[in-house]
């Protein structure tokens, strides 16, 4: 990590790597490699075969090109592909239903890069322990496991372009109940002035793991209750705030959320409830999450990831969660069916 550090500070000359090509990761890579980064995109299906011919393309919203990037600075690998030792930190950045599936891409990476940090950039309050107890079950380590946040609206409009919608910027630090070292401290430094500084997108660096766990409950009760309860509803946000039903269904999963993440040890901010209710109240016309789109789409959701989480935890701390409850049950026939676990067909009778 020290090593690390001096390379970031001189000139960026660290390799960052990127597992998963959708909005956040494709968004990372593209900035990084724009700056001249040395970056590794680890991707599959139709947008491996999309970049490889055509570059990674980062688009604005009314469709405008940022900037294309491809070989040297970025090389893209398949999901069985070597990406070349030397990686200072790889940022994971998939779906959180899809991370213990890549838990053999991140230990084959470790081994050629044991000293990596492991940044998830996936939703919901338990990526890293996903990513840390998968590594340890496969006989690795998981010191290297850190925390992240992605706060910013991006999305794939189709292979190898991502689109910026709006960019509001990133959060890392140490996440586990061990205390991080001061090389892992200084490589996490090295990462944010790597991205804020070279890359231009907004890198906080949370030094406490106390301080990360807040940081994820609080974005959690805005993504992990809008995404399904919207779905359910089938509606956007900003309709779900201007109802006051719907709006008082809101507040009661956030409420929820807000009690098991304070019996599980995270402090919570005095008016988090609050601050995220006036943060939903304040979204554009139209506005969706990614879990909205894929359950309307058909596709696999962070479904369980969200709800289920909650409902377990919940019941683990003795915390009641009757909202999420319901939400969860009224989801679930139809993310069986996305998952292939299920099938029905609806008759009239």
């Amino acid at each position: 990590p020290g090593r690390l550090m001096a390379e970031a500070q001189g000139q960026g000359r660290m390799h960052v790597a990127v597992l998963g090509a959708g909005g956040i990761g494709c968004w990372l890579a593209a900035r990084l490699a724009l700056a001249g980064q040395r970056t590794s995109l680890l991707a599959r299906g139709a947008s491996l075969a999309a970049i490889r011919e055509h570059g990674l393309r980062a688009a604005a919203v009314d469709g405008s090109t940022i900037g294309t990037c491809g070989a040297p600075a970025l090389s893209v690998h398949g999901a069985a592909e070597e990406v070349d030792a030397g990686v200072g930190v790889l940022f994971v950045a998939v779906k959180t239903h899809q991370l213990a599936a890549c838990v053999p891409q991140v230990a084959a990476l470790l081994r050629r890069s044991p000293s990596a940090l492991v940044v998830p950039m996936a939703n919901g309050v338990d990526a890293h322990d996903v990513i840390a107890r998968g590594l340890e079950e496969s006989g690795g380590s998981a010191d290297g496991v850190m925390g992240g946040i992605a706060r910013s609206v991006v999305y794939i409009s189709h292979s190898g372009t991502v689109v910026l919608e709006r960019e509001l910027g990133v959060a890392v630090g140490p996440i586990r109940a061990c205390a991080p070292t001061c090389a892992q401290l200084d490589a996490l430094r090295a990462v944010s002035r790597l991205l804020t500084d070279v890359a231009r997108v907004s890198c906080e660096l949370i030094e406490t793991a106390d301080a990360m766990r807040t940081a994820l409950w609080t974005k959690f009760l805005v993504t992990g209750c809008l995404g399904p309860f919207s779905a359910a509803a089938r509606a956007p946000v900003d309709v779900l705030m201007s109802t006051a039903e719907t709006t008082a269904v809101v507040r009661a999963l956030m409420e929820e959320m807000r009690d098991v993440g304070a019996a599980g040890g995270v402090r919570m901010p005095d008016g988090a409830v609050e601050d995220a209710l006036a943060i939903c109240a304040r979204s554009p016309p139209g506005t969706t999450f990614s879990t909205t789109r894929d359950v309307l789409g058909g596709r696999p959701s962070e479904l369980l990831e969200f709800c289920g989480v909650v409902v377990r935890l919940g019941r683990e701390r003795g915390v009641p969660t009757p909202s999420h409850a319901q939400l969860l049950a009224t989801l679930l026939p139809q993310e069986r069916v996305a998952r292939g676990e299920l099938a029905y067909e609806l008759r009239g009778v």
